[in-house]
């Protein structure tokens, strides 16, 4: 099966992250979930408000940096495969100039 068809079928999820257990981002995700805990509990409830807010907020930034990083990610990819079929096809005599 061709990558599309299982980036369409859906067996590849880009979106998904994969964190694996023990690594340095597993361990940074392990101290501010910590921190979070420390701070939920020595707030009031205003505090606590607007901390829930920034979450969101942050959270909702994060998405949408991952996702345009991706986007960027993907033409960058793209532009690598046609200047690698561009080269292929000089190479072997075909041009888009004739």
């Amino acid at each position: 099966m061709f990558f599309i068809d299982r980036l369409w079928e859906g067996e590849i999820t880009p979106s998904e992250k994969f964190i694996k257990k023990g690594s340095e981002l597993h361990k940074v995700y392990a101290k501010l979930s910590k921190e979070e805990d420390f701070l939920r509990r020595n707030m009031d409830e205003d505090e606590k408000r607007h901390f829930e807010e920034f979450s969101e907020l942050e959270a909702e930034a994060a998405d949408i940096t991952n996702k345009e990083t991706f986007i960027y990610a993907f033409k960058l990819g793209a532009g690598v495969v046609l200047d690698l079929l561009d080269n292929s096809e000089r190479q072997l005599g075909f041009s888009h100039e004739e």
